[in-house]
């Protein structure tokens, strides 16, 4: 399996529980909606190198947030999603 392979796969067993970093990088077609299950702690999450066309439009369940990629990497809806993160940095 490969690094992004392994990480999609522990995070929906629930192992990332409580994790401040999440980097889904190099091939991230869709966005895994188990993200949400770390809006308590996520402070970082870096989706590179991915093929995302789109973002949920609850984005803004995540508590602040900077994002590390996602200007490279989600072209259709970033401004409109990423104006509903309060105080989302982007790189």
């Amino acid at each position: 399996m490969s690094g992004l392979a392994d990480t999609l796969a522990a995070l929906r067993r629930g192992d990332l529980a409580g994790v401040r970093e999440l980097r889904l990088t190099g091939g991230l077609s869709e966005f895994p909606r188990e993200i949400f299950g770390l809006a308590d702690s996520l402070e970082v999450l870096d989706l590179s190198g991915g093929t995302l066309a789109d973002l949920p439009a609850d984005i803004g369940r995540l508590r602040p947030i900077s994002t590390r990629g996602a200007c490279c990497t989600v072209i259709s809806t970033r401004t409109t999603c990423f104006g509903t993160v309060p105080t989302a940095r982007r790189y």
